[in-house]
């Protein structure tokens, strides 16, 4: 049976002082604790290991004895000089074995602003952050477990990467409920601030464009950051010739994703292939090539947008997304499809899915939440663009804000 301390809780972060000196080790300078705990297994002492150690052989006695077979085993061990000698050393373990071995094995779990932490005898054993991991709920005896979906994402953040699930030990002050809820707060919180940091962004989105940008105002071979405002920016592709609008306290990464078939000595063995390729982080003045970007507002918020020369490769229909087998395979139909849309110069047509958490999507990598999917099909004059969106199910502010991102792709 197991016990625990449990030091306090605060969603505003812990005092100081109060933070356990364990945890407190291994914090970054302006990391908060938000909840921590303390547990040790209980373990077996001498006396105890004797007692049922007695009890089994007591009831192993009775049973051999019941069965006619004691006679015989105890004439086989005073024949058997090894088997004797044997049973004598496991009984002499058993006793002294816990003097020798009887170094605690003390758990210390925290929530922090930064990460989850697990620490054994002072030793960080996993550290995961909001995205890393799908809360599964509580379980018997205080415990409140989450599962990694993905073997990288265990490798990461633990010095153990075998198992697939963890967990925290409440204390037995914890109110287990408001524990998970505190988890589940810690892990929409990007989601929070994302919505928060799209608010300009929205705004400058329905107020009319001051200016659009010339062709002839873009550098020839260099992507730019065109007229950046508070809280939104232009993100120009002189290259393919496309320019869409971003919340600019989002995450901005751009590369040169591969796409086009699989082909083994001539011989074609898938029509279609997607390799993602090196990930960077957008800076003004890249001069690299690049035909797609993600602009991430946290784990579970985003765009990816992949563009094309019109012709490069075809898109699909209606019909081939809405029958696609792979999609009935893994449960993920669009129960939502729009035909006939018009973006400025683009036209084409979109669907939406519902993504169960723990899914590992192009260009996202794992979601730690249920979301949204939303797909876009567009053609305009001399491109072709394919269009991800992702934003929790239960963040109408967001999706609209996918919605506006999307809204304002245009030729540059």
């Amino acid at each position: 049976m197991a016990s625990a301390a449990q030091q306090g809780a605060s969603p505003s972060g812990l005092a100081v002082e109060s933070i356990d000196p364990v945890i407190a080790r291994v914090l970054a300078p302006e990391e908060r604790v938000y909840w921590q705990g303390r547990y040790t297994p209980k373990r077996l002492g001498p006396l105890n290991s004797l007692l049922m150690t007695a009890a089994v052989a007591a009831a192993a006695w009775w049973w051999f004895g019941q069965t006619g077979q004691l006679q015989a085993i105890l004439a086989q061990l005073e024949q058997n000089r090894e088997a004797r000698n044997a049973i004598l050393a496991l009984f002499a373990a058993i006793v002294i074995g816990p003097l020798i071995f009887r170094r605690k094995r003390q758990w210390h779990h925290a929530i922090t602003s930064e990460r989850l932490l697990v620490l054994l005898n002072g030793k960080i054993l996993e550290q995961p952050r909001p995205g890393d991991i799908v809360i599964i709920g509580r379980r018997p005896f205080g415990w409140i477990h989450w599962r990694y979906p993905h073997a990288g994402v265990r490798k990461a953040v633990r010095a153990n990467p075998t198992h697939a699930t963890s967990g925290l030990k409440c204390g037995r002050d914890d109110d287990p409920e408001a524990v998970l809820a505190l988890l589940r707060e810690w892990q929409e919180r990007p989601t929070r601030e994302a919505q928060a940091n799209s608010e300009a962004f929205r705004r400058r989105a329905e107020a009319p464009r001051e200016q659009p940008v010339q062709p002839q105002d873009l550098p020839s071979a260099v992507s730019e950051v065109i007229s950046p405002q508070a809280g939104s920016l232009s993100l120009v592709n002189p290259q393919l010739g496309f320019a869409v609008d971003l919340p600019a306290p989002w995450e901005l990464n751009v590369e040169q994703r591969f796409d086009g078939p699989l082909r083994v000595f001539g011989v074609t063995l898938l029509p279609r292939v997607v390799r993602e390729g090196k990930k960077r982080r957008y800076q003004p003045g890249d001069s690299q090539p690049w035909n797609c970007l993600t602009s991430r507002g946290g784990p579970s918020v985003g765009v990816d947008i992949k563009a094309h020369h019109l012709g490069e490769r075809e898109l699909p229909t209606p019909e081939s997304v809405a029958n696609d087998r792979w999609a009935k395979v893994l449960g993920v139909v669009a129960f939502h499809m729009e035909e006939g849309i018009k973006m400025g110069e683009f036209s084409g047509f979109a669907v939406v899915r519902r993504m169960p958490a723990g899914v590992n999507l192009l260009g996202f990598g794992m979601l730690p939440v249920e979301v949204y999917l939303r797909q876009w099909w567009l053609q305009g004059p001399g491109l072709s663009l394919e269009i991800q969106g992702v934003a929790p199910t239960d963040a109408p502010v967001l999706q609209e804000t996918v919605d506006l991102i999307v809204q304002s792709l245009r030729r540059a």
